[in-house]
């Protein structure tokens, strides 16, 4: 009788072992039919005659191949759009932003550089993300009071679901955890004048000065305290 109860065991184990494999393949099945999780067939054209084709095809790639986030489809397609800023009056120089760095190219239009400290505890902010460094505290989007608050930022699930209910949050890079702290990502930059006032200083320089002199401005130490 115990050999008999031993095979039935057995083949329990067994039965219950194909389950298990098969639920996991299924659910590796789903992420990969997630169209979260999927390539397009193709990258968009970027060898057209002048910058108004170029807009065009890329917004027409884009409404066929984004996974839009939102209802707003028109919104978050003008949001990742090429985009080009002529100055009034021309000095014979441009600057090349070039998307990776950021979310989308709506974040570039923010652009800045600098070291600073970024321990700021009256602004309940624990340290700095690159996604920070982009934006104005006055942006409408990412701003201290923007549409967007970033609550999935690698903490656990309980504090999500509490920065998600409105709770007291704090701002940090993704991952950042503190006992007794609920952390959102920091979406904008407390420096953000005088990173600005940085840049401004760099595009003034001279045409005639190094790219290395010029780098040099980007990469001094500089530490302020607010």
């Amino acid at each position: 009788m115990s050999k008999y109860r031993l095979r039935f065991s057995l083949s329990l184990s067994a039965l219950a072992l194909i389950l298990i494999y098969g639920a996991a393949l299924t659910g590796c099945e789903s992420i990969l039919e997630d169209p979260n999780y999927l390539t397009a067939d193709g990258l968009p054209d970027y060898n057209q005659a002048d910058f108004d084709t170029y807009l065009q095809d890329s917004q027409r790639w884009l409404r066929a191949n984004r996974v839009f986030n939102s209802a707003d489809e028109d919104k978050e397609i003008t949001a990742n759009l090429p985009y080009e800023i002529k100055p009034e009056n021309s000095n014979g120089q441009g600057v090349l932003l070039v998307h990776a760095f950021a979310d989308s190219p709506l974040a570039s239009h923010f652009i800045t550089w600098a070291d600073l400290s970024m321990d700021l505890p009256t602004q309940q902010i624990s340290n700095g993300s690159h996604l920070g460094l982009l934006f104005s505290p006055q942006n409408p989007v990412y701003g201290r009071d923007g549409e967007i608050m970033i609550c999935g930022n690698g903490q656990t699930t309980l504090d999500e679901a509490k920065c998600q209910a409105g709770e007291k949050v704090w701002y940090s890079a993704y991952g950042y955890q503190e006992t007794g702290k609920i952390h959102a990502r920091l979406t904008w930059n407390p420096y953000f004048a005088e990173s600005m006032s940085l840049l401004d200083n760099v595009m003034q320089q001279s045409v005639s000065q190094s790219p290395a002199i010029l780098a040099e401005q980007f990469v001094k130490p500089l530490t302020l305290r607010m």
